[in-house]
């Protein structure tokens, strides 16, 4: 069994009307629940890193002074006991928003229309559709359709 469900996927193809001649274009929104099962170790870690990725600040590691880095990195190639760095918070966009009320995360995008990402929408209907990707990847399936909806992201319109 798998430890991602989608609970909820709805994509509506659309169309920019464009002024005098020019061609219409197309666009996708992209309505997509889900929730992770944490009961396993596998999923306890996809939860982890799909709640990160649903915090609006994260905490990053920053060096002081990047004259200073640099010189380091030259002789000691780690950061390693570098003396001038601390963790600093950071703001991000949100791939998706996590509702604690009903432990599920909520990804909502406006995407461009192209070949790629309808095939990476064919692929995640078809994970919701029967549990599993209809291809072989070098990761797990739960793990795949996270790095598929992130990279939808990236799609934007």
């Amino acid at each position: 069994m798998s430890c991602l469900k989608i609970t909820s996927f709805r994509v509506d193809y659309k169309k920019s009307e464009m002024p005098y001649d020019l061609e219409d274009i197309g666009y996708i929104i992209i309505n997509c629940c889900f929730k992770i099962d944490t009961s396993e170790e596998e999923g306890w870690v996809l939860f982890e890193q799909a709640k990160a990725e649903s915090q609006e600040f994260h905490k990053t590691l920053s060096v002081d002074d990047p004259k200073k880095y640099d010189e380091w990195l030259e002789k000691k190639w780690s950061i390693k006991g570098y003396p001038a760095h601390s963790m600093v918070w950071v703001h991000q966009d949100q791939t998706w928003q996590y509702l604690e009320k009903w432990d599920t995360f909520v990804f909502r995008e406006w995407i461009a229309d192209s070949p790629i990402t309808r095939a990476i929408l064919a692929e995640v209907q078809h994970f919701m559709q029967h549990g599993k990707l209809p291809t072989a990847y070098r990761s797990t399936d739960e793990s795949t359709v996270l790095r598929h909806l992130r990279t939808l992201s990236n799609y934007w319109d």
